[in-house]
């Protein structure tokens, strides 16, 4: 008995020792990837500033913007969400994590047994408890290959939360400057309005006197209709934005968001962006790759489930007829099973999952080809987009120039005689306009730096999920 114990355990190390070298997962090397996608030496339009590192937002210089986000990224109910996710994430990996460990249970029966002995029949107590230990030789690696596949699970949807950090800072500070602007454009509009009515009564004095024509009259007051529409569109835009960005902060009452409307907003330089640094910085790519290296330990599982499978069971307790002298030596019980489990016949099941997986990786793997290309293409037209936006903005500006000269010779000729006063009122209505101009221009160039900042990536938010996640385990990626 003692013999055939130690040839069970001499089996038991052999294998436990050929587990450690076979089924070992070939991971897919990510330099292998990139050599399929050749990377621009540059882009085609780029700046020379400073790559915006860190929270990007802070580079606009705007404390009341840097307060609010910070309040958005705390109680945004979609972060908060992905969080949730992240953790049931976590959970699945433990348990196939706990599948590498050995399990222990304690069984306990109680039964009658109807027996007949030599012509007699009779009822048999029986009862027994044990304490039960089993654990499975992970020869060819596919218990290794489940935990794997679900650490990089995990690793992908983390790398999706920081993904959604990405998009909403970048949509609530694009809400954020469009509330700023329309509330700039509102002023305006109002002042606009005040010198249309001011020409309305000029004409109607000009018309009661018997020099004016009351058609010119009919013209400005349908002007100042059309103005009035633009004005209700305005401060409803304004009451959109606001709404969004309560939604953005988890809040149901637009009223909740404070928000001045002081207008001096800088626009920060357009960094230098480089082509090969986007697959490094966008969480969404580095997503795209985890998810590869996930379909990779999926095919490494499938491939071990087609071999045999080998499992121990060892379990000791007692065995008795009388329950008030179980617990005795006599009564004392153990056993050591070697379980040992080969697939011979399934009708190609198992060889078809291996290959489901294999195509599985094929297509992850042109995923993350795909999430690449439209990573460059991204970065691409927003450097376009702010390139052609800040020559806009310079027209605009020039356009500015020009009618505040305007409107200097006007005022000149007034006082002096030349000019009456509806011809200032006139450029002082087409400054206005000018200045509704370039404020629409700025807020289209920063919107098109929110949209690079996003676009180009970074790694400010990795330090949010950590400190949001500090229980989790090491997930830093391996290349």
């Amino acid at each position: 008995m003692a013999l055939r114990y130690c040839r069970l355990v001499l089996v038991f190390f052999v294998l436990a020792a050929l587990a450690g070298c076979a089924g070992t997962t070939h991971r897919v090397s990510k330099s292998k990837l990139d050599e399929e996608i050749k990377y621009p030496d540059a882009f085609s339009f780029s700046g020379t500033g400073a790559v915006y590192d860190g929270k990007w937002w802070e580079v606009f210089g705007i404390s009341e913007l840097n307060i609010l986000m910070e309040q958005m990224l705390e109680n945004n109910k979609e972060i908060a969400g992905s969080y949730e996710g992240l953790k049931a994430l976590q959970a699945a990996l433990g348990i196939s994590t706990a599948d590498r460990m050995p399990s222990l249970s304690l069984e306990t029966s109680a039964g009658d047994t109807y027996s007949t002995t030599g012509g007699s029949r009779e009822w048999r107590d029986s009862y027994d408890i044990s304490l039960t230990a089993s654990y499975e030789v992970d020869i060819w690696g596919r218990i290794r290959s489940a935990v794997e596949s679900d650490r990089m699970a995990l690793l992908s949807g983390r790398f999706d939360t920081e993904s959604l950090y990405m998009t909403l800072t970048a949509e609530f500070a694009d809400r954020y400057f469009l509330y700023k602007s329309l509330a700039s454009v509102l002023k305006m509009q109002e002042e606009i309005l005040t010198l249309r009515q001011k020409q309305v009564k000029v004409l109607e004095m000009t018309y009661t006197s018997g020099i004016g024509s009351l058609d010119s009259i009919y013209t400005k007051q349908t002007t100042i209709a059309v103005l009035l529409e633009d004005i209700s569109e305005t401060k409803q835009s304004m009451l959109e934005a606001k709404y969004q960005m309560a939604l953005l902060l988890g809040e149901a009452d637009a009223g909740s968001v404070k928000i001045s409307d002081s207008y001096n907003l800088a626009i920060p330089d357009l960094p230098e962006i480089i082509p090969g640094n986007i697959a490094e910085k966008r969480p969404d790519i580095r997503s795209a790759y985890a998810s590869v290296l996930q379909i990779n330990s999926d095919v490494a599982q499938a491939m071990a489930n087609r071999y045999p499978k080998l499992s121990f069971s060892a379990s000791a307790g007692y065995s008795g007829d009388e329950i008030s002298s179980l617990i005795t030596p006599e009564n004392f019980v153990t056993k050591l099973i070697a379980n040992l489990t080969a697939p011979i016949f399934d009708a190609g099941n198992l060889k078809n999952q291996q290959l489901r997986q294999e195509y599985l990786l094929k297509q992850e793997i042109q995923n993350y080809y795909q999430a690449v290309l439209e990573g460059l293409k991204e970065v691409s037209d927003s450097l376009a987009d702010n390139m052609q936006n800040e020559q806009a903005l310079k027209l605009s500006q020039k356009k500015v120039g020009i009618e505040e000269n305007r409107l200097r010779i006007a005022e000149m000729k007034y006082k002096s005689g030349i000019e009456d006063y509806s011809t200032v009122l006139d450029n002082k209505i087409s400054l206005l306009s000018g200045w509704i101009t370039e404020v629409n221009a700025r807020r289209s160039l920063i919107s098109s730096r929110v949209e690079l900042a996003r676009a180009s990536g970074g790694s400010w938010a990795d330090g949010l999920v950590d400190e949001r996640l500090a229980g989790l385990p090491d997930l830093q990626e391996t290349r």
